[in-house]
This record gives structure tokens, sequence and C-alpha cells, in this order.
């Protein structure tokens, strides 16, 4: 494993970037939906979970949280339900924060139709504008993709310079997150910041302590198998 890092980006490499660039995908289509569509299940047990509601019972609902998967959650289990809408209609919605919300949709729009520079620089200016976690996240998340990006091409300084920008954004998104109601982005987060030490900059001890800080706060079956397979 050594080896093949000093040499290069490995097998084993390529296979766990192309993974993380599917994580990305779904979490930057979560984000673009949640200002309309997420729901924060508070659980009786303190944790709790963001996502979107695909059917709710009497006994039940099935949870959309970004995996392979809907997640499915029992009732008694559940505290409260909080909409992200009753959130945003509680708050002062500023009209910097409105510009900054325009500037992020069309941005990630950009970048979903291939114009990454034009895009990255509206999600910047929505910062500036109004400088909140998922907005870190969203650029921290492209930056990371844009990395494995060029790993893959065999360009390594480049990605390891991109992976320095996406780190810094993906930082302050974690400072920033609520760590009772946001768990699931901060577990995104911890996983693409251990994903770029274990595969990009090669430091397997700090990246078995991200990854099992993803854990902490989210059951990513993509960082399980990571962990796993680091300590094999």
């Amino acid at each position: 494993m050594a080896q093949n890092r000093r040499n290069g980006l490995s097998t084993v490499s390529k296979n766990s970037f192309r993974r993380s660039l599917g994580v990305i995908v779904v979490l930057i289509s979560c984000l673009i939906s949640s200002e309309v569509s997420s729901e924060t299940i508070l659980f009786k047990s303190g944790k709790s979970i963001t996502g979107v509601i695909k059917e709710k019972t009497d006994k039940s609902i099935i949870l959309d949280v970004g995996l392979d998967v809907p997640m499915t959650y029992y009732l008694d289990d559940v505290k409260d339900i909080l909409s992200d809408k009753t959130h945003k209609a509680n708050e002062t919605d500023g009209s910097g924060d409105k510009q900054a919300d325009a500037l992020e949709k069309e941005g990630l729009n950009l970048i979903e139709l291939g114009q990454m520079q034009e895009g990255l620089s509206l999600l910047k200016k929505a910062i500036d504008l109004s400088p909140q976690a998922d907005r870190h996240l969203n650029l921290g998340s492209v930056l990371f993709g844009n990395g494995v990006a060029a790993f893959k091409q065999g360009q390594k300084d480049k990605a390891l310079r991109i992976f320095q920008d996406s780190q810094q954004e993906l930082e302050k998104a974690i400072s920033l997150f609520d760590k009772k109601t946001q768990q699931m982005f901060l577990g995104q987060a911890y996983f693409m910041l251990a994903e770029m030490q274990s595969q990009g900059f090669g430091n397997i001890h700090e990246a078995n302590k991200l990854y099992e800080q993803s854990l902490f706060f989210y059951p990513n079956p993509a960082a399980e198998r990571a962990l796993k397979q680091l300590n094999q």
C-alpha cells in the first residue's frame, strides 16, 4: 500500500475515489433539494438525522438520506420531526441571504451542466454574502470531486492543491453545522476529509480518526467499508 502511494494512485485508491464521487453526487443533490423538502428527525436517544421523507405511516417513516437505499425508522423511537421549511419561516430572511441562495442555486446548476469555473465563482460569491455551513459544504464537496478527477488523470500536484482548498471549506462547514440536528452533513464532511487523508495525502493515522468521526455522526456504509479496508 505504502509503495503504491509513493508511485502514484493505486488501484485501491482509484476504487475508493470512484466510491467517493458517487457519495458526493448524492450529497450535492441532497443539498440542492434540501431548501424545500428536508426534515430533521429527532430521536428519543438524542441522535438526529436529516433527509427527505418518502413515506410515512402510523408506525414508521421511510427517509431518503442520500445512501443506496431509503432508511426505515419507527415512530416509537422518534421524539420530533422538524421541517426545514419551518426553520426558515422562523428566521429573519435578509436580502443578503436571498441573494446568496439564488447565487448558490445558479452556481450548482451551472456545475451540473459542466460549467465548472462559472459555477465555482458563484458559490464563492454566495459564501461572501452569507457564509453558512451548507454553502461551505457545497463548495468543499465540489472541490473534492475536482481533486478526485485530477488525481485519476495523473495530475497529483494539482489534485493535492485542490484538496487543500476543499479541506479548508469542509473544516469551516464542520465548525458551523449544528451537531445535534445536522449530523448527516457532519458525517459526510468528515468522510470527505478522511478520503483525502487516506487516498490523497497518505496519512492513514489521520484518516482513521476522521472515518471514526464520520461514523460517530452518521452510519455511512462507505465510511464503514473504508475504515475496515484501512485496518485489514
